[in-house]
């Protein structure tokens, strides 16, 4: 392995006993797919960019949709139409209450 790794005994050695700290499943899972693990360790540096290039379209389909929602951007606006819109329901109510007892009277 020295010769073949291109590196001292010693290090071959610790090489070959961190190996053997690898748990079984983990071995019996390279020794079955360790071509596939390689290609996708090949590949794994470049992935980044395909989804970069996902994340900026989506970018660049969301912001023109900001122009289109609706609704109040300051929160003191958005009070304002939150107690209009109650005081609108609240008379609408009254209404429909005395023309209920008006009924029943």
């Amino acid at each position: 392995m020295s010769a073949g790794e291109h590196v001292t005994k010693p290090v071959a050695i610790k090489r070959l006993l961190a190996l053997k700290a690898v748990p079984a499943s983990d071995r019996a899972f390279l020794s079955a797919h360790g071509r596939e693990v390689l290609a996708a360790r090949k590949q794994a540096p470049s992935q980044w960019e395909t989804w970069w290039w996902v994340c900026v379209a989506g970018e660049i389909l969301f912001l023109p949709t900001i122009f289109v929602l609706v609704g109040r951007w300051r929160p003191s606006s958005a009070r304002r139409d939150r107690e209009e819109h109650e005081r609108l329901v609240e008379q609408e109510r009254i209404k429909l209450l005395g023309k209920a007892a008006v009924q029943v009277g």
